[in-house]
């Protein structure tokens, strides 16, 4: 099984631990604006539309979603899409008009450290036993971890999906049909799931 359903991936109790939060994301699409020759990214951007469509995208805003909020389309979301791209592009932002945009809004899935969740769901009970002593510093030998037996998450891929899912799904089905990864243990280390179980405790022995 693969919960690949953004924040609701925390409604499974093998993934109640993740700590995933919903961000709303404005982009604006003028049909009508002439695009850049390549897409001009600098955090904001503005970028051709996708053919047959024709014109110019820019983009994004990142506001916090609270509780069951739904994101909507603004007149003040794209006045700062606008904005943002001046910063980087005044040649583009100065000929937009801010009636001519057709814009969405859609909704993000975001972690803390803003890198996607791809990997097996640990064993929470297991963890809570055997690494429980990083929370003191204790220095010794910790076993490997135990996961959840046949339960996987691809989650938290937040504005930049398009290019990091494809390869944490190759790292999924690699690792649920034990080929060799596509990635490094470093890599597959960064985006394992129960990595904030474990930066948890050690934040706790921090704090004491």
């Amino acid at each position: 099984t693969v919960s690949a359903n953004g924040v609701g991936a925390t409604l499974f109790s093998q993934a109640r631990g993740l700590p995933l939060s919903r961000v709303a994301g404005h982009i604006d699409w003028f049909p009508d604006a002439a695009p850049p020759q390549r897409a001009r990214a600098y955090g904001p951007y503005a970028a051709p539309a996708p053919a047959p469509a024709g014109g110019l995208v820019i983009g994004a805003t990142y506001d916090r979603l609270e509780g069951a909020d739904t994101p909507a389309p603004s007149t003040v979301a794209t006045l700062a899409n606008i904005d943002a791209v001046r910063f980087f592009a005044p040649d583009i932002a100065n000929r937009l008009d801010p009636a001519r945009s057709r814009p969405r809004a859609g909704v993000r899935c975001q972690t803390p450290d803003r890198i996607p969740v791809a990997g097996p769901l640990p064993d929470l009970g297991f963890y809570s036993g055997a690494y429980d002593g990083l929370r003191t510093g204790a220095v010794r030998d910790y076993s490997p971890g135990e996961m959840t037996r046949g339960v996987y998450a691809l989650t938290g891929l937040g504005s930049r999906g398009l290019v990091t899912a494809p390869l944490a799904a190759e790292m999924l089905v690699a690792e649920m049909t034990c080929e060799p990864s596509p990635v490094d243990h470093e890599i597959a280390q960064a985006l394992h799931p129960a990595r904030f179980f474990i930066r948890d405790l050690k934040r706790a022995e921090r704090r004491k």
